[in-house]
């Protein structure tokens, strides 16, 4: 469900393309490569470094190889995906109340921020289902349409 969790971004950053079928196949294609190489990265880290399945020694694992690197490289790419979000947010939401994008980001930001700063984490799983089972059916949707 992650990738389909990017749905919503793909009309903020293709609306700008000429041709819907190079948009459409463009973003497939890149969607496809870029998830399956890092989730393919990722499940060979897991095997190599964490062969128990104990998240805990991939944590240290991760931590410890080239002096924490791969960590920050996560919170990069975490960061970057958090702006993406914020940003397709402040577009949508700029559509409908007509306020510059640029004061939405800002704001929808600090409150996002709030919320994972105080939401409970073992509630997490809880919205990557929810995040599962809203996307899935909209791809149908949006395929279909």
């Amino acid at each position: 469900a992650m990738p389909l969790s990017w749905l919503p971004l793909i009309a903020d950053y293709s609306r700008f393309g000429k041709r819907a079928k190079n948009v459409f196949g463009g973003t497939a294609l890149g969607f496809f490569i870029g998830n399956f190489w890092l989730m393919s990265l990722g499940v060979a880290y897991t095997l190599a470094f964490a062969p128990s399945g104990e998240v805990n020694a991939l944590l240290l694992a991760l931590a410890g190889a080239g002096l924490g690197i791969p960590l920050l490289l996560i919170l990069l790419d975490e960061s970057e995906n958090a702006f993406a979000d914020i940003h397709s947010a402040a577009v949508s939401s700029g559509m409908l109340s007509g306020l510059k994008v640029e004061h939405l980001a800002l704001a929808i930001g600090v409150l996002c921020t709030l919320i994972a700063c105080f939401a409970p984490l073992a509630q997490y799983q809880n919205f990557l289902l929810l995040i599962g089972s809203v996307f899935a059916p909209l791809f149908g949707v949006v395929l279909v349409d």
